[in-house]
This record gives C-alpha cells, structure tokens and sequence, in this order.
C-alpha cells in the first residue's frame, strides 16, 4: 500500500539542499520518500538497501549519512534511520496521531526512552509528547518562531542600517504609519535601505531638525493626500504679509482721496 508524505517545494532552495552534490540530494530524497518512511521517520535500513536502491555506492551512503548527522538532518544507529524533526513537516489528523503513537510503541527499546509512555486514549497529548521526545516541536510552535525571527531580523536590520533622525516612540510609530499610508495610497515601498534613509534626512532637513516639526510634516503630507513631504506653512509670515499688504492699500486710497480733494480746492 503506498504512502503520502508531505514534501514541500521549498526544499530546492533550502540552503541545506542546495549545497548538497546531486547524488547526496537523491539520498536526503530518499530518506524521507522510501516506502519504509513510516509516522515518526524512523525505520530500519541498512546501506545496502539504500545502495541498491538509489544506485550510489555504500561508500558515498556513509559518508552522506556522516553529513546528514553533522548537519543535524539524520541518524543512522544499528541500521536504523532516524529523520531529525521528521514529524513537524507532515500533516497529521487524529487518526494519523494514533497511528504514530502505534509506530513508537512497537519501535525497539533501543529507540525509546524508558520514561515515555504514549496512549492513543488521548492521541493529541500523546503525539505532542512524541514531539517533545524526539526533539522536536509542532508545526504550530515551528511556524510561530519562524515569524518571529522574521520579525527580529527585520527589526535587527532597522536598528543596524537605518539611522533615524528622532529615536522616541512617538516619531518612529509615526513614521512606520507614514510608510503603512504610502503603501496603502500608491502601493509604494522603499526598495532599499539607502532610499528610506534619503527620505527621513530629507524629513529631518525640512522640519530643521525638529522632532515635533517633522511629525506635523508626516501629518500635512498624509491629510493632504501627498506623496512627499514639504514645509509646513509659516502662519506667522502670511499674516505678515496679509498685513503688509493691507496697509499697502490703505495707502493708496488715502493718496487717491487727497488728490481728488486738492483738484477739488483749484
């Protein structure tokens, strides 16, 4: 009866694979895809099956296998074969979770530990344990830190390449909400390091070095529906000028006034 495995298509640009000579890749595929692959990823087989099977010599077998185990990948003791982490790239529903608990109950005591008991009566708790047994974590626990190191990488990168002109939170969450507006707006995002640098030392230009200065400048830009950023308008000058202009005026009336009564005395 044929199995299914999952595989996904992501592991041609695993860095582990991709460094692997090509009778090393059809080993590691082997592994995980050969009819003996059970649940856990552990299963009996010697190098020569898996010589036989694949084609490559027992000598590159071992010394593939020496790789694998060095990388953390695999581990073959007393012709048995165990997948590190194996379980945490498959999908299991309940059923698949009892049938695992069954593959680890009849596996011989050599592979188990003496503390761990697993019983299908309760095949989540179970199977979880399994996980934790083998060193391994759930796909739900694996999928969460892989976010998080994203996350930390992407935070590692601001801090170390991006120099912002204002460090308090308040700048920087205005900041990160002008950036959120570009992209939502114009589906615009810095395509570099450099690019986001020039615009937050063209934002520290235009607001003079001034923290509270720069984040009205974000504000103008986002209420006013602009892509870039400009000075904000000085109310104090146009009211100045409103004024200058004014009293301009006024002057000209009273001088049009006093010429019409002068002509007016002749």
């Amino acid at each position: 009866m044929s199995k299914l495995r999952s595989i996904s298509t992501s592991i041609w640009s695993d860095p582990f694979i991709e460094e692997l000579s090509p009778s090393y890749k059809l080993l590691f595929i082997y592994l995980i895809t050969n009819d003996k692959t059970n649940m856990l990823g552990i299963y009996e087989s010697t190098i020569r099956k898996m010589s036989f099977e694949t084609g490559i010599n027992k000598n590159e077998i071992e010394k593939g296998l020496k790789l694998f185990e060095g990388q953390g990948k695999v581990k073959h003791e007393n012709n048995y074969v165990i997948l590190i982490n194996y379980m945490k790239h498959q999908n299991f529903n309940t059923n698949m979770k009892k049938s695992a608990i069954d593959v680890y109950n009849n596996l011989p005591k050599v592979l188990k530990h003496k503390d761990l008991i697993v019983s299908k009566s309760n095949p989540s708790e179970g199977f979880e344990r399994l996980l934790n047994h083998y060193g391994m974590v759930s796909k739900v626990e694996v999928e969460y830190e892989v976010e998080l190191e994203s996350k930390v990488e992407v935070e590692k990168e601001i801090k170390e390449e991006v120099i912002f002109p204002f460090s308090s939170e308040e700048f920087l969450s205005q900041w990160f909400l002008w950036k959120d507006y570009k992209k939502k707006e114009f589906s615009f995002k810095y395509k570099s390091i450099i690019s986001e640098q020039a615009a937050l030392m063209d934002l520290n230009k235009k607001s003079n070095q001034d923290e509270p200065t720069a984040i009205k400048i974000i504000h103008q830009s986002i209420s006013n529906g602009w892509k870039g950023f400009f000075k904000l308008k000085n109310e104090n000058n146009e009211s100045n000028s409103k004024t200058i202009d004014t009293q301009s005026i006024s002057d000209k009336i009273n001088a049009i006034v006093e010429a019409q009564e002068r002509n007016g005395a002749e």
